[in-house]
């Protein structure tokens, strides 16, 4: 229920206990959202536990918060504020004290975990399940969304033998990061949700290829051989030097995806940009195979540099063609009698692509004087038959003060025109009423 006021949550606190009470703010855009998962949540652990929200913009309250939304736990008179994560399944897990931090003990059971977890792992190697380590895991878990787990066993993860040491493991893509930062919560946490980022993942044919990816990555590979540990370990570090790249894993035997790509056999590696575009990294199977286990650091440098290459060609390719669809844009604009000038980038273009010289009247729709000349600008056009300069306006209204003071100074006269030529500085005319129409044809006439 929302509480009209503090008495009211009072009393139901007295009465009601336990009871988790959302204190939150409606002036703050995600109020409805915050309430709606609060409720959302209520509705799974009523009556276990009773639920209230109270709105602090619109009830004067003596709370003691830092910030809103906030969740505190009243069992009797006093409350606990509750400092995980938002989210429904954490903050169930910590209102029924469940335990969602596994301990593991052997290989096998983390193999059993691994294979029904749908999300990376983030696995602690501690000296005792009472460890300081241990206990900052337990609060991880209690308070975030994951799977978290610690084991007293050294060998559960080959390699290193330090201790304490945490690894985060994505069973799908059977790759296995070492967390090399000091321990602290906010740390752990952020390693463990960049690792989730999804730099890789498992082809699915059902599934169309992500259309916001600069390219892919088709890793053919086997993952019961064994090269492909030593694959996805390097893979996996060049992944998550450029994120724009979907990497894509493809165990699928079938031949028809190795003979369009002319791939022999397993491993084998394909930069693909679209279906007419690919090119097979050049190392045969064998070769790579040999390179991943005798000089990992080989192939990483040489497929980082395969990729770094292919990467520059397409940005360049993106390059040209945005430079030719803002010429052509630019072309079109130019045809038109009277230009509209918006900033400075658009002016620089306007001058590099007009033939000769450009004529910029800057004007505010409020100055009886800047009409007087907008109407000489068409009157010159419709009855003047010698060649003018391009002419064109800049509302100075819908111009930022600071760029409008490195155009016209800090206390510019409006109108003022301004006339434009490549290579040259720009001359400017501050018209007043004196100025005939006369004098501004002269100015802008074409030189």
């Amino acid at each position: 229920m929302v509480y009209q006021s503090e008495d009211e949550m009072m009393l139901n606190i007295e009465t009601s206990s336990p009871l988790f009470l959302l204190a939150y703010a409606s002036w703050d855009p995600m109020w409805i959202k915050h309430l709606e998962s609060f409720e959302s949540l209520a509705s799974k652990l009523s009556p276990t536990i009773m639920f209230g929200a109270i709105d602090v913009a619109q009830t004067q309250t003596t709370l003691q918060v830092n910030g809103f939304p906030t969740y505190i736990l009243y069992n009797g008179s006093s409350g606990i504020e509750y400092i995980g994560d938002p989210c429904p399944l954490a903050m169930q897990n910590w209102l029924l004290k469940s335990d969602p931090l596994y301990v593991i003990k052997n290989e096998d059971e983390l193999a059993t975990l691994q294979r029904w977890s749908n999300q990376p792992i983030a696995l602690a190697v501690v000296t005792d399940i009472l460890s300081p380590e241990s206990v900052m895991m337990q609060t991880i878990a209690r308070g975030n969304a994951g799977i978290f787990a610690i084991t007293k066993n050294t060998s559960v993860v080959p390699g290193d033998r330090t201790i304490p040491r945490l690894y985060v493991i994505d069973s799908k893509i059977n790759v296995t990061s070492q967390f090399t930062n000091t321990w602290s919560v906010p740390g752990i946490l952020e390693f463990y949700r960049n690792e989730q980022k999804g730099w890789m993942i498992q082809y699915d044919p059902l599934n169309d290829l992500d259309p916001t990816a600069l390219a892919h990555i088709l890793i053919f590979t086997d993952n019961q051989a064994s090269y492909h540990k030593a694959l996805m370990l390097q893979l996996h570090k060049i992944a998550q030097r450029n994120t724009q790249i979907c990497y894509l894993v493809i165990t699928d035997p079938s031949p028809n995806f190795y003979l369009y790509f002319k791939i022999t056999t397993r491993p084998g590696l394909v930069f693909y940009t679209d279906s007419n575009s690919f090119t097979t990294f050049s190392y045969s199977s064998l070769q790579l195979a040999d390179i991943l286990q005798e000089k990992p650091l080989s192939f990483y440098q040489s497929f980082l540099s395969f990729q770094n290459e292919h990467v520059s060609n397409i940005l360049l390719q993106e390059k040209t063609e945005l430079n030719v669809l803002r010429r052509r844009h630019l072309e079109e604009v130019l045809l038109e009698p009277v230009l509209e000038v918006h900033n400075m980038t658009t002016l620089q273009e306007m001058v590099a692509y007009s033939k000769g010289c450009l004529v910029v009247t800057f004007y505010s729709p409020r100055c009886p004087s800047c009409h007087t000349v907008l109407d000489w600008m068409h009157r010159a056009l419709s009855n003047e038959t010698k060649p003018f300069c391009r002419l064109s306006k800049w509302d100075v209204d819908q111009t930022p003060a600071d760029e409008l003071k490195d155009l016209l100074g800090r206390s510019p006269v409006l109108p003022t025109i301004h006339r434009y030529m490549k290579y040259t500085p720009p001359v400017a005319y501050a018209l007043t009423d004196q100025t005939t129409y006369e004098e501004f044809k002269i100015f802008i006439r074409s030189t």
